[in-house]
């Protein structure tokens, strides 16, 4: 019983979790896509993360880049592909799609990494959404059973 309370719990608190991240990724690129605008912007660093110390397994690549909107200067950093980590070089020019209500909400135009993000939120959200109830179910199964009533011979 304690073990199904911890599933539905663990389910329960990573449904919630996944479903924040989910909208908020999501939210932020459909508003840029529908109501951002195009401006330059030019990469200004690089920088990657390795989960072990000494190989690229699994390693994460970012670049913080640059942009100047209404005369007000924004620097970002963003997750990228190590495709464009090696390809774009510090000092490159970028177009950089942004809000005009919030020009602090920005992304790099070329990458298209969130998209590739997306079914994998999804699934991480239908995953904890499973744990929820699973661990639901058995808890229930658990509560009700001592209430039927028992056969007898």
């Amino acid at each position: 019983m304690v073990g199904l309370v911890i599933f539905w719990f663990l389910g329960s608190v990573g449904t919630g979790y996944a479903c924040v991240v989910a909208t908020h990724v999501l939210r932020d690129g459909w508003r840029l896509r529908r109501r951002g605008v195009s401006i330059e912007g030019s990469i200004t660093a690089h920088r990657k993360e390795r989960i072990y110390k000494h190989r690229d397994t699994n390693a994460t690549y970012s670049v913080t880049y640059q942009y100047v909107y209404e005369g007000t200067a924004y620097t970002q950093e963003q997750q990228v592909s190590k495709e464009h980590y090696e390809q774009w070089d510090t000092g490159k020019t970028m177009l950089v799609r942004c809000l005009p209500s919030q020009p602090g909400v920005a992304t790099l135009v070329d990458d298209g990494l969130e998209r590739r993000w997306a079914p994998l939120v999804w699934l991480l959200t239908l995953v904890a959404m499973l744990f929820f109830v699973v661990g639901l179910l058995g808890t229930l199964a658990q509560a009700l059973i001592p209430l039927l009533p028992h056969a007898t011979p």
